[in-house]
């Protein structure tokens, strides 16, 4: 049986489940909330999906663990936030185990796959670290390590250009209508990155304790979530405008007959394009760059 194996999590062998590297709510918002009732990854721009990538990776059991925490997620910040209502919340210690569950997924993954060849060795000693300790604080075992922090970034819709460059023309397109996953490194850090609509999170492999970050640190206990003036390096804010750059380039390797589904779809759709998320995220591309390309 190809899924009898050891749970990455608790280590107890038994029947896998499998898992949603990041969340099966977030690609039922992105359906729900799309003119098509589909979505479209990096890896195969012509095909059009209706879930995310799952692999076998966890036991029942702490299938379960990780729900109670997506389920909070999911109605107190998710939907709200992504529907524009504005940050009010207060969290416990829930929204420190979810984004860590999102980080140790996504470097799990990662390492499973082999997609770290860009990190030195360094580095690769504190991905082992930095899953050993997200693993133990997850079971309750531990508490979170310093060095292992997560930040949560939550973007709101992008209208001027003021104090900010280098803006691609689809920013706001990424920053709304996007689930994107990765694991980077510069010369002194190294993290995962697990964006999930209008909300980045950031789980610390390595941190540089020079660089700034404002209000973006989640609390083990308890916290408040506001509008805030959010504070990350400049950097970061690279990162986010490469992934926004390279999302234009998947869409450039799309066949035109794809093109044409998405125009059939949109014109046998057309009450639901007007108001809908999808158009508002165009909309604000265009006023902010001030032409009619889209």
């Amino acid at each position: 049986m190809d899924n009898f194996r050891r749970c990455a999590l608790c280590h107890n062998e038994g029947i896998l489940k499998k898992s949603h590297i990041i969340p099966k709510f977030t690609f039922k918002w992105l359906k729900k909330t799309s003119i098509t009732g589909f979505f479209r990854n990096g890896i195969s721009p012509n095909r059009r999906l209706q879930d995310g990538y799952k692999t076998y990776l966890l036991c029942g059991n702490c299938e379960e663990l990780f729900s109670k925490w997506e389920t909070l997620f999911n109605n107190k910040i998710f939907l709200p936030f992504n529907d524009n209502a504005p940050l009010q919340n207060s969290y416990e210690d829930w929204l420190i185990k979810f984004a860590i569950s999102i980080s140790w997924r996504v470097l799990t993954y990662f390492k499973i796959k082999n997609y770290l060849n860009h990190f030195n060795q360094d580095f690769l000693i504190s991905v082992d670290n930095a899953l050993n300790d997200w693993r133990k604080f997850l079971l309750e075992k531990t508490v979170q390590d310093y060095d292992f922090e997560q930040h949560m970034l939550p973007v709101p819709p992008i209208t001027n250009t003021q104090n900010l460059s280098n803006l691609p023309s689809n920013i706001n397109q990424y920053v709304k209508r996007s689930i994107d996953i990765d694991v980077a490194c510069s010369n002194s850090e190294a993290y995962t990155y697990a964006k999930l609509g209008r909300i980045f999170v950031f789980g610390f492999i390595k941190k540089d304790s020079s660089k700034v970050w404002n209000d973006t640190k989640i609390n083990n206990d308890k916290g408040t979530l506001l509008n805030k003036h959010y504070k990350v390096p400049q950097e970061y804010m690279d990162f986010i405008f490469y992934k926004a750059k390279r999302m234009l380039t998947v869409q450039n390797k799309m066949s035109e007959k794809q093109w044409n589904c998405i125009d059939k779809d949109y014109k046998s759709n057309s009450g639901l394009f007007k108001g809908s998320n999808m158009i508002e995220a165009i909309n604000l591309d265009e006023e902010l760059f001030n032409n009619n390309k889209f």
